[in-house]
């Protein structure tokens, strides 16, 4: 059998149970915490993005003298889907790769409101 010396360094057992028990427990937190952080993050950036095309239309709107024309019904995706298009054309909206314009939460798509330009979020 091993002596052990007093200047001998090292973790004990305990010690080592005690980190990973602390390290579990964070990793159980974690996992708990970060699909709501995910969710929040997707909500901001929808409010961003419905906030973003709206000021466009109002933009449009004062250097066109008129809302954009949408032949789809007021109220829905596919009139929000064709106003971002002409708001793309007429450059009031840059169209990037990393901005596609569409809603990020589950479930959730963008009307149009043809009648006073507003952009808001729907259940799908």
């Amino acid at each position: 059998m091993k002596k052990i010396k007093k200047n001998q360094k090292g973790f004990t057992l305990a010690e080592m149970l005690v980190v990973l028990v602390i390290i579990g427990i964070l990793a159980g937190i974690m996992i708990v915490a970060v699909p709501q952080i995910i969710e929040r993050s997707r909500a901001q950036v929808d409010k961003a993005n419905a906030k973003q095309v709206t000021s466009a239309v109002t933009l449009y709107e004062a250097d066109q003298g008129s809302l954009p024309a949408v032949t789809a019904d007021s109220g829905t995706n596919a009139a929000y889907n064709e106003v971002v298009q002409v708001l793309v054309q007429n450059k009031y909206l840059k169209k990037e790769a990393d901005n596609d314009y569409s809603a990020k939460q589950k479930g959730k798509v963008f009307v149009y409101n043809t009648a006073d330009g507003v952009v808001a979020l729907a259940d799908q």
